[in-house]
């Protein structure tokens, strides 16, 4: 996750954490443990996100999806 990208959005929807929890509706602990890599989004909080923060969808690609994977990463142990 692009932690840096997400908080840039959020700041330009004049929104707090606190806010934003609200509008999911999840608690403000786990929007934290979301934005700090402890769980998962879920696919629904994302398709909340990219209406509230007002994401195209190449944004919510960059914010959730472009971690990038090695090849070696992808093969079983």
């Amino acid at each position: 996750m692009n932690k840096a990208l997400f908080m840039y959005h959020l700041t330009g929807q004049n929104l707090s954490i606190s806010d934003l929890a609200k509008q999911l509706p999840i608690s403000r602990q786990s929007l934290h443990d979301r934005l700090t890599g402890k769980v998962d989004f879920k696919v629904s909080e994302i398709k909340a996100l990219k209406v509230i923060l007002n994401l195209t969808p190449k944004e919510v690609d960059q914010i959730f999806f472009d971690d990038e994977v090695s090849y070696k990463d992808t093969i079983p142990a």
